[in-house]
Parts: structure tokens; C-alpha cells; sequence
């Protein structure tokens, strides 16, 4: 799928002395967040698609089509726990007994490159679920091996969950999930040459006052061993 994020700062702005930083500078700083924001938010929740803006019967080129890359929940469907009923209103509990019965399931399958650890990127509410259960199977991993992300560590026979509170599992139908991923059997993959880079001063000179700079990437999600990976959704206590 194609991403894009651009800016754009006017010609006084540019030439204008200000406290702190330079505003371009800050611009691409805040617009380049929003960029990689909107990829992950693709990634996890995204659905594989192609769109043919043409009319009907019409020929559209491929660079007409509009290409929607595939979220890892859209592939994940062997392991897929769901608490209360289907349409999540309700939800329900979710036990420390339940979670590691979800666990058996989904670290039975240790694949080629599959290891008897994971990362379970959780919402809020699965966190504090965690958090209020045995403490002596919790313990906190070093910042240092983390790249400063909190992470918790969860210790059972079927081997080990790195905890991640995911801020983009929000709301009132994803703040009640919980993703749990083999990391070596998945990843960010893009095209030949297309990876994410800013491009600077894609503006006209001769329609816009300014400079108008874009970040612009073709990516999508790596998946691989579907029942390695798992899903718990409806947790409400």
C-alpha cells in the first residue's frame, strides 16, 4: 500500500525567526510521526484490497488502482480467542487459567523459525487484567534491551510473553483486544527503491508560495506460520 503525509510551510514562515527550532523542522518532525502512525495503523487493522476508481467497464492503470495492504488481524484466524458475544458489546472476563489454556493453543506450533517466546501487544484494559494476577510470573525487562518501550515479561510452562501496552488498541471495540505475534515469523517489507523517505520541495513555484515536502512510502506486512501467531478480543475484566 502507498503512504503519503506531506507539509507545507509558506515562504514567510521559512524566513521568519522563531524560539526554539525552525517550524520546517518541526513540521517534518510531527508530520513524519503521523506518517509511520498511519502505517501501523494499516498494519494491524488494514484489509487486503484493490479499488478501481474507474468508472464501470472501464480501463484503469495500475497507477489508477488503489492498493490496501493487508493488517495482521485480517490473518490471523486459528488462535482466535473471543470473550462474551460476537459483536463485543458485552465481552467478558478473562481468567488467568483462560490465558494460558489460550497460550497451549497458541504456542504449540513452534514452526522453522518460531521460539517459546512472543510479544502480546496489548489494550489497556488486557493490561491492567495482567498486571492483577500472580505478581511473582511478572517482572519488568530492562529499558535497555527495549529501546526505552515499557515492556512486562509473563512467565508460563509454554514459554514466555513480552507485554506491550499498544496505544493504537483503543476504543470500545479494540481497547478490548490483545495480539499476541512471533516476531521472527513476521515484519515490515517494502517495494524495490519504495521504502518510506521525505521528499523535499515537491511544490510548483509557479501555483504555491512556499515548499511543500512529502513523505511517501510502498510497504506492507510480512506474515508468515498463521497458527503461530493469536488473537483474544472482548476482555472486560
Amino acid at each position: 500500500q502507498r503512504f503519503k503525509e506531506s507539509l507545507k510551510i509558506p515562504d514567510t514562515m521559512m524566513n521568519t525567526e522563531l524560539y526554539g527550532e525552525p517550524e520546517l523542522n518541526r513540521l517534518r518532525k510531527q508530520k513524519g510521526v503521523a506518517h509511520l502512525i498511519k502505517i501501523e495503523n494499516a498494519l494491524i487493522f488494514g484489509e487486503k484490497a484493490i479499488y478501481n476508481p474507474a468508472s464501470s467497464g472501464s480501463y484503469a492503470t495500475s497507477e489508477e488502482e488503489l492498493r490496501t495492504t493487508g493488517g495482521i488481524l485480517s490473518w490471523i484466524t486459528s488462535n482466535v480467542k473471543t470473550l462474551g458475544d460476537s459483536s463485543l458489546s458485552g465481552g467478558g472476563a478473562l481468567t488467568e487459567n483462560d490465558f494460558n489454556y489460550w497460550l497451549e493453543d497458541v504456542m504449540k506450533f513452534p514452526g522453522d523459525k518460531a521460539s517459546a517466546k512472543r510479544v502480546l501487544f496489548a489494550a489497556s484494559r488486557l493490561c491492567s487484567v495482567i498486571d492483577g494476577w500472580g505478581r511473582d510470573k511478572l517482572q519488568t525487562v530492562p529499558s535497555d534491551e527495549t529501546y526505552g518501550i515499557a515492556v512486562r515479561e509473563y512467565k508460563s510452562t509454554h514459554g514466555t510473553i513480552n507485554i506491550i501496552k499498544h496505544p493504537l488498541l483503543d476504543g470500545s471495540y479494540f481497547g478490548s483486544y490483545g495480539i499476541i505475534v512471533d516476531i521472527s515469523n513476521c515484519g515490515y517489507r517494502y517495494l524495490q527503491n519504495l521504502d518510506t523517505k521525505l521528499y523535499v520541495d515537491i511544490s510548483n513555484r509557479n501555483s504555491t508560495s512556499g515548499q511543500i515536502d512529502q513523505y511517501e512510502g510502498e510497504c506492507g506486512l510480512y506474515l508468515a506460520l498463521e497458527a503461530v501467531h493469536g488473537v483474544v478480543k472482548g476482555v472486560n475484566g
